[in-house]
């Protein structure tokens, strides 16, 4: 049988791609799982970008949903944007607003607080900068840059939404010495 499959995905700055593969070894229907994987199993980078993405739960590996901020915040509370959530972990992930890009990946309460810690130590760093007379963007991307390096990580992967617990505390232990 000859079969072309194509896949719609996400990459991890929430363009969607389109994957061609021409498989001539199928036998039988395919079917596509909701999220758009195939039912053979996810690889290892696979699953990475959906994490990344918010279509997968970080913690469960299962399927998030796409639901709007009353769904998270309570009843009356819509601010308009949309968040990925895996319920029976209560961890979710923001999209950009109008979007259903992801901000980073899910976070449950732990990771939730660690990454406002974070944000806040990195923040007042480069917002000390702005007092001074910096711009907004450049003091900011001075301090990601720096962060970067600090953690010997390239700069497209440094984003605080992205990092798990030991990076947001990594984060806040490089930052404190500058705040005192």
């Amino acid at each position: 049988m000859d079969i072309a499959i194509i896949l719609l995905v996400m990459d991890l700055f929430g363009n969607m791609i389109c994957m061609y593969q021409h498989r001539d070894d199928i036998e039988g229907p395919i079917s596509l799982k909701p999220d758009g994987m195939t039912d053979q199993e996810p690889t290892i980078a696979d699953m990475k970008m959906l994490i990344r993405s918010g279509l997968r739960c970080p913690y469960c590996e299962n399927p998030t949903q796409l639901v709007n901020s009353e769904t998270i915040y309570g009843a009356g509370r819509d601010y308009g944007r949309k968040f990925y959530l895996c319920a029976p972990c209560q961890a979710w992930v923001g999209c950009h607003k109008g979007t259903n890009k992801a901000l980073g990946r899910l976070a449950n309460e732990q990771l939730r607080k660690l990454k406002i810690e974070a944000h806040a130590c990195l923040d007042s760093l480069w917002r000390r900068k702005v007092d001074r007379g910096a711009l907004w963007s450049e003091a900011r991307s001075a301090a990601y840059r720096w962060l970067s390096t600090a953690m010997n990580i390239h700069p497209d992967e440094c984003h605080i939404g992205m990092f798990g617990p030991e990076d947001c505390r990594r984060v806040i232990d490089l930052c404190l010495p500058y705040l005192k």
